[in-house]
């Protein structure tokens, strides 16, 4: 499998967890602590958001694909790591049964070029990006529709900390492919 424009961040990743079976993904929200925006381009407060990659159902180790942005104007990065549960900072999640392995995950991420993307201009797009890949997962039969459009509605949203605040509707910035 090859990406496209070689800006994938994987030196964390051991390549043998290539052919692992996949039992269930997850759309996670990370924890914004100080409920910060930008107060330069005055965004209200926002979470990053990132794809853990279970291979079965407990929770105990993952791997992570976060697109995560770069210069304006220039192709973010894909870093995809393996994380232990100590290591998962989560907020939210929505949870979505998948058989797949990782390998026909990023071959679809892959073939619809989704490992070159170019953040909003403010430097937001993470949301719009997985919104994206939940769509693609689903015309790749690889989750249910009903699964997507429950990520693509927490994606919408803003949840602030500490966990188990009300979460807030929030506008999403569109980057591109």
């Amino acid at each position: 499998m090859q990406n496209s424009d070689g800006n994938w961040g994987a030196s964390l990743f051991d390549m043998s967890y290539l052919a692992s079976p996949i039992a269930s993904i997850q759309f996670t929200a990370h924890s914004n602590v100080d409920n910060a925006g930008d107060e330069v381009l005055k965004l209200p407060p926002t979470n990053h958001w990132s794809l853990l990659l279970f291979p079965d159902n407990t929770t105990e180790s993952a791997v992570h694909l976060d697109m995560t942005p770069n210069e304006p104007g220039e192709p973010g990065m894909l870093i995809i790591e393996h994380l232990h549960g100590s290591e998962l900072d989560s907020i939210h999640a929505v949870s979505c049964s998948i058989k797949a392995t990782v390998a026909s995950i990023l071959q679809v991420l892959v073939n619809k070029k989704r490992d070159n993307y170019i953040f909003a201009p403010v430097g937001e797009g993470c949301r719009f990006w997985l919104s994206t890949i939940a769509d693609d997962f689903v015309r790749s039969d690889l989750i249910s529709s009903t699964d997507s459009e429950s990520a693509k509605q927490a994606l919408g949203r803003y949840w602030p900390y500490p966990p188990g605040s009300e979460s807030e509707e929030r506008h999403m910035e569109e980057g591109t492919f």
